[in-house]
């Protein structure tokens, strides 16, 4: 890219065929190539889109866990700074493009095919909210609340559900944006109920003039006055 400054843009097709990393389901081995590939990204300021094939019989598009159906480990998830998973069935000309990113908020759009450009168009976006808790927001919930006003950091919630860390930070972004989780310091959070809990005792303590009381609990992270 340092020879061809007017680039704009670069298309790895595929990951595989492009990296030495062998196909194999080892996080060190596929991160470290990615995370290369990113930083390279981040340095030139170039977008690079890397194409890469989804795991055989893989079919969870619309579950939780629709950005796990790469091939390899989550390394690949975790380097990445934008998820994208086009899908379709056999023999349609229709599926689903679904996106998600550190800096976007995941969203699911309706794609058709154009045979006469070749080309996927966008054709509507689909409406992912559903009225009950999803089942990975729910365990993360429940693990957060058995932790109760301590709460817990990334690694430790990571550990208790056995999940990525790019799935669990997700999670917990989509929580932080309901008002259901907060973070208290970095890396370490808690259901918002023991916050404002705890923010209700201090502001009674305060109006009492009962300062230092032995009863109040204040979360870690939060700025002793």
């Amino acid at each position: 890219m340092k020879l061809y400054q007017s680039t704009g843009l670069v298309i790895i097709d595929t990951l595989f065929m492009f990296s030495p990393m062998a196909d194999t389901n080892s996080y060190a081995d596929t991160y470290r190539p990615i995370s290369d590939i990113q930083k390279i990204a981040t340095e030139t300021g170039i977008p690079i889109v890397l194409i890469h094939h989804t795991r055989k019989g893989g079919n969870n598009s619309n579950g939780e866990g629709w950005a796990d159906e790469g091939m390899g480990s989550q390394g690949i998830n975790s380097a990445v700074d934008t998820i994208i998973l086009l899908q379709k069935k056999d023999g349609l000309n229709e599926g689903s493009m679904r996106v998600k990113g550190r800096d976007i908020e995941e969203r699911k759009f309706s794609v058709v095919f154009d045979r006469d450009i070749c080309t996927w168009r966008i054709t509507g976006e689909c409406d992912i909210s559903v009225k009950t808790e999803p089942a990975a927001r729910a365990e993360l919930i429940a693990v957060l609340e058995k932790a109760g006003p301590e709460g817990m950091r990334t690694g430790e919630i990571e550990d208790a559900l056995g999940k990525s860390n790019n799935a669990v930070c997700n999670t917990i972004k989509i929580l932080q944006d309901k008002g259901r989780v907060f973070g208290v310091s970095r890396g370490r959070y808690i259901l918002s109920q023991f916050h404002e809990s705890s923010l209700m005792n201090v502001s009674e303590c305060v109006n009492t003039g009962q300062k230092g009381s032995s009863h109040i609990h204040i979360p870690l992270g939060e700025v002793n006055s």
